[in-house]
């Protein structure tokens, strides 16, 4: 009989569940909220049934291993479940039940899971979650009086935004087949786009901090300097990656 993505995944569900409420104490109206699901289902999960009994193909170490580093990540987020995690575990769980199925074995379990259609739909939730970050924070942004603070806010929705803009079209690049193309400019370019972001931004922000010991200004100036990072990193990356192309 063949087991599929989807038939594993009220048995993920229970073992995530029952995790949540043994290991890490969560209620199992907290667990109901973080899997999206009625508390009454998660008490069918708890107390065994159908979906616990499927479970136990799953109930293997390595399995059982990405189990409990997900639900380390809720326990260490208060319950906060990110749906994109929870299908990487799902894939990650079918991944390994195949490689453990005995070839030869006709009958055996076995899951059949479209490894482009599952990445396309961890991207298309990730998307999601990063446009209603975006919507959220920007809320937050409109209801906040003080100018700095409103800074703040929307500079996390920008980055939801920009965000969702890299997942989109990485989403689209995938579904054209086009995800390993790389164009970029010669190695020269890149290095002397390089030297001017070191030499523009040579100047520390440090002592603006000093001259006005403000929190709210600390935090801005942070994001800033956390950029310039971030942009050395990218550009280091981008060089070594037009290092590595054939040139005509």
């Amino acid at each position: 009989m063949s087991v599929n993505a989807e038939k594993l995944l009220p048995g993920l569900r229970a073992l995530v569940a029952r995790r949540l409420v043994e290991r890490f104490g969560f209620k199992q109206k907290e667990v109901a909220q973080a899997l999206g699901l009625s508390p009454s289902a998660i008490t069918q999960y708890i107390k065994g049934g159908r979906a616990l009994s499927q479970a136990g193909a799953l109930n293997q170490p390595e399995v059982m291993s990405l189990v409990d580093e997900l639900c380390e990540k809720v326990a260490a987020r208060k319950g906060q479940l990110i749906q994109a995690e929870f299908l990487q575990l799902l894939y990650e769980a079918s991944r390994l039940l195949q490689m453990k199925r005995p070839p030869g074995e006709g009958e055996a379990p076995s899951v059949r899971l479209e490894g482009k259609d599952q990445l396309l739909e961890t991207l298309k939730s990730r998307l999601q979650a990063e446009q209603e970050a975006a919507e959220m924070f920007m809320g937050m942004a409109v209801h906040v009086r003080n100018d700095l603070s409103r800074l703040l806010f929307r500079q996390v929705a920008s980055d939801s935004i920009r965000h969702a803009d890299i997942v989109m079209a990485i989403i689209s690049a995938v579904e054209r087949g086009e995800e390993g193309k790389v164009d970029l400019p010669s190695v020269e370019e890149l290095k002397r786009l390089h030297r001017y972001e070191e030499v523009a931004h040579v100047h520390s922000l440090d002592r603006v901090q000093q001259l006005f010991p403000s929190p709210i200004i600390a935090a801005l100036l942070e994001t800033v300097e956390a950029d310039e990072e971030k942009h050395s990193r990218l550009l280091s990356k981008l060089i070594e990656m037009s290092s590595a192309e054939p040139r005509a």
